[in-house]
């Protein structure tokens, strides 16, 4: 199976939940609050690794105040801890 192929097969099956427009306007209100909180210091915009680097780079631009960036990688572990 070729790649777009794979990508066609997980297009078919997968559930749209908010389409780009409403994750957009979601992150422009998400960036209007942490704006608003007056904050005595930089922001730190912590992002999850493995899904979320997109959308906090999405956030990361439309914040115009002092912050940082780090991120978290996380792992599931099946039948363990």
């Amino acid at each position: 199976m070729t790649i777009e192929q794979e990508l066609a097969a997980v297009r078919a099956q997968a559930l749209c939940v908010a389409s780009a427009d409403e994750v957009r306007d979601a992150l422009t209100r998400m960036a209007a609050q942490i704006a608003r909180q007056q904050l005595p210091g930089p922001v730190v915009l912590l992002c999850v690794m493995r899904g979320g680097l997109l959308a906090a780079a999405e956030l990361l631009t439309r914040l115009e105040l002092p912050l940082r960036l780090d991120y978290v990688q996380v792992s599931r572990y099946r039948e363990g801890t």
